[in-house]
């Protein structure tokens, strides 16, 4: 199972355990992301599709390429990003009791 895939499972859960809707869940989980790196998700993914067009990627297939991957390419980034989710199934599917508390650098 890759990466990508065992986040998607993740957040599924975490979603269905909490009564949130997947894609709200994301885009919390983007946030907390990018605040915790300081960095901006949406810049790195369009820089990243820019460099695959130029490297000789056809268009349709640079535009699929999505958040998740940028945070799969950066190993800090995807560090941060399975110990939010992480946080996020212990405390929404788990039922740790303890309040969930945002991960700060």
């Amino acid at each position: 199972m890759s990466w990508k895939s065992f986040m998607n499972e993740q957040l599924i859960s975490i979603s269905k355990a909490s009564g949130m809707p997947y894609d709200y869940m994301f885009k919390n989980c983007y946030a907390e992301l990018e605040m915790v790196e300081r960095i901006s998700l949406e810049h790195l993914m369009l820089k990243m599709r820019k460099d695959a067009v130029t490297n000789g990627t056809r268009y349709y297939n640079a535009r699929r390429i999505n958040r998740l991957d940028v945070i799969q390419s950066y190993p800090k980034l995807k560090l941060t990003f399975t110990e939010i989710v992480e946080a996020k199934h212990r405390h929404y599917v788990m039922g740790d009791s303890y309040e969930y508390k945002k991960i700060t650098r």
